[in-house]
């Protein structure tokens, strides 16, 4: 498996709109992340669909991963528990009981969009 370097996009992959976009308008501040997964979208998809705090994780870097206590590191496994999601299934993250995703969009294995706020900031 290769190691993640960057999650920097792409000129090419900021000008290409993306699903979610028009769930924050107008957008204050755009951060654009990306990076390339070595497996077809079918491989991926249920990985990504089980992120979650007490779900499949976060997906930390293994050096980072050896410094959180047991229950809060990812999976390494595909879990049949985590593998269903609609829009509006709230996701719980770390932070506190306020902290959570809520599925917003879903049409596997291509698009999975998030909505969160955090404190008077909104995110897809």
């Amino acid at each position: 498996m290769s190691v993640l370097r960057s999650v920097a996009a792409t000129p090419a992959e900021i000008r290409e709109p993306r699903a979610g976009d028009a769930l924050v308008e107008p957008a204050d501040v755009v951060m654009d992340r990306a990076f390339t997964v070595p497996g077809d979208p079918e491989t991926v998809w249920p990985w990504l669909v089980q992120l979650g705090k007490g779900r499949g994780g976060w997906y930390l870097p293994a050096s980072i991963e050896r410094v959180l206590p047991r229950d809060r590191r990812a999976t390494r496994r595909i879990d049949d528990r985590w593998q269903h999601l609609a829009v509006g299934t709230v996701i719980p993250d770390y932070g506190g009981r306020d902290e959570t995703f809520t599925v917003a969009e879903i049409a596997a294995p291509t698009t999975l969009v998030h909505r969160s706020r955090r404190g008077h900031t909104d995110v897809s």
